[in-house]
C-alpha cells in the first residue's frame, strides 16, 4: 500500500546487523486491514479468493485478494488456506480455513502458537473486545512459512505449512523470546532470510531473528530502539498511540515501524522510523 513520507528528523542509532541507521518520518495514521493467506505456489499468480470473474471491488475495497494458486490440487479441489490468529490470554492458536475454488472458506484447523495472547485496554482500563492488539501484521506468511506472534508470552513463532494440505502447519525450532514486551506484529525478508519483530509494550523496540529453515528463528543482536520517546503500557493503552506494524519494503533495502499518534490535546502525529538495511 503506497504512502508519501517526508522527513523529520534523522539519527543514527547503536550499529545493527543489517540495521545501522534509523530515520522518523511523521506520518497520518490510517486503518489497515490484517489478512494472512497462503502465499503463492506454482507458476500463476492468483488475485482473488472468490469466483475468477468477480469484481475489484466485490469484497468491500479497491485491493487484490492474495490467496496464492493451488496447494497440491489443481482445478476443482483445495486451492489455499487463509489464516488468523486468536490471540488469546489462556493459550493462542492460528486458525486455518480452507478456501474452496469458489471463494468460501470451511474445515477450521487449530494449531497451538506455543504461547499466550495479551488484550490492549482502553484508556478507562477496561478490555478491547475487539482489535484486540490495534495492529497489522500479526501473521504473515511468506512461501511455505507462516511467523506469528504471542504477545503475552513476547515470543515469535515459525511455522511450515504442508505443500499438500495448506492448513497443516509444524512449529520449526521453539518459540524465541523477542527481547520486548508485547508483540504485535512480524514481518519477514526472503531475500535477507530474516524475520523481525514490532514490541509495542513498557519495553518497545524492534528485534530480529535469523531463519534457519531447520533450527528456526535464530536471534540477531538485542533490542533495536524506536529512537525516540514511545511511550506504553502492558498490555498496551490503545487505540492511540500504540505500535501498528513492521514490514519490509519490496526489495528488501528498508525495514519501518509504523506507530500511531495521539488526537489530542496536544495532538501528536504517528510516526514511521525507518531502518536501512545493509
Amino acid at each position: 500500500m503506497p504512502f508519501l513520507i517526508l522527513p523529520r528528523s534523522q539519527a543514527t542509532s547503536n550499529p545493527i546487523y543489517f540495521l545501522p541507521s534509523w530515520t522518523m518520518y511523521p506520518f497520518s495514521p490510517i486503518l489497515l486491514a490484517t489478512i494472512a493467506s497462503a502465499a503463492p505456489w506454482g507458476d500463476h499468480q492468483w488475485q482473488h479468493a472468490g469466483p475468477l470473474d468477480a469484481p475489484d471491488h466485490s469484497y468491500g475495497h479497491n485491493a487484490p485478494h492474495h490467496f496464492g494458486p493451488p496447494f497440491g490440487q489443481h482445478g476443482g479441489g483445495l486451492t489455499s488456506a487463509a489464516y488468523f490468529l486468536d490471540n488469546n490470554p489462556n493459550g493462542s492458536a492460528i486458525v486455518a480455513l480452507t478456501v474452496g475454488s469458489d471463494g468460501l472458506l470451511s474445515d477450521p484447523v487449530r494449531t497451538s502458537t506455543g504461547g499466550y495472547g495479551a488484550i490492549s485496554v482502553n484508556p478507562d482500563g477496561s478490555p478491547r473486545p475487539v482489535d484486540t492488539l490495534s495492529s497489522q501484521g500479526s501473521v504473515t506468511v511468506k512461501g511455505n512459512m507462516l511467523f506469528t506472534i504471542n504477545s503475552g508470552s513476547n515470543t515469535v513463532v515459525m511455522f511450515n505449512i504442508d505443500s499438500e494440505d495448506p492448513t497443516s502447519l509444524k512449529m520449526v525450532g521453539s518459540p524465541a523470546d523477542t527481547m520486548g514486551d508485547v508483540p504485535v506484529s512480524v514481518d519477514y525478508s526472503d531475500e535477507l532470510h530474516t524475520a523481525c519483530v514490532l514490541n509495542g509494550g513498557s519495553k518497545p523496540g524492534v528485534s530480529c531473528f535469523h531463519v534457519d529453515p531447520w533450527k528456526g528463528l535464530v536471534p540477531q543482536g538485542s533490542l533495536r530502539s524506536l529512537g525516540y520517546d514511545f511511550n506504553q503500557t502492558t498490555p498496551p493503552t490503545a487505540p492511540a498511540g500504540t505500535a501498528s506494524q513492521i514490514i519490509f519494503d519490496p526489495d528488501s533495502k528498508a525495514l519501518f515501524a509504523i506507530l500511531k499518534g495521539y488526537a489530542g490535546p496536544p495532538a501528536i502525529p504517528g510516526s514511521v522510523v525507518a531502518y536501512k538495511t545493509e
